[in-house]
């Protein structure tokens, strides 16, 4: 396999790899707005009403939550505002999905490997060389990723041999 590039005219996040899952730590429940009834309305108002006579202040509970929520939405703006490249140069041997074709141009700046057919119909692209007389650069190999030999387990061996014997 020759060593190719493509430009991929889209954004890499549209056609990434989904993110790997991570495992959710416990999460604090959040509070739910409970119902004021109107008897606790009443209530509230009697006692406000008797600490205005007796001239003592109620001290209002400082309100943090709401300013956690302000701080976490400034810090996810910031987050969406990072800018991210127009294209993405993919390399040999490349992944590109059927909707992802249709940004997919070849770019070989030598001009030396052409494909053999139109780009835009997917599958496997068969490129021819004009240049033989270069030498050829190949993509080197990688090993997979997966289960390897050494970390799968033994084969049980198969049961003794034995005669059935049907007595009807």
């Amino acid at each position: 396999m020759p060593v190719l590039q493509y430009k991929s005219n889209a954004k890499p996040s549209i056609f990434a790899y989904p993110a790997p899952l991570e495992e959710k730590k416990k999460e604090e429940k959040e509070r739910v707005a409970t119902a004021i009834l109107s008897v606790t309305a009443k209530a509230k108002r009697r006692e406000a009403e008797k600490t205005k006579e007796t001239g003592k202040k109620e001290e209002e509970p400082m309100e943090v939550e709401e300013e956690k929520e302000k701080v976490e939405e400034e810090k996810k703006e910031k987050e969406i505002k990072k800018e991210e490249p127009s294209f993405e140069i993919l390399s040999n041997p490349a992944r590109v999905t059927k909707q992802q074709i249709r940004y997919i141009e070849f770019s070989d700046e030598r001009k030396r490997w052409r494909p053999v057919k139109d780009i835009s119909t997917g599958g496997i692209l068969v490129v021819k060389d004009y240049n033989p007389d270069e030498p050829i650069t190949l993509v080197q190999a990688v090993a997979a990723h997966g289960p390897k030999k050494e970390d799968e387990e033994e084969e049980p061996s198969p049961p003794e041999p034995f005669e059935y014997n049907d007595d009807d």
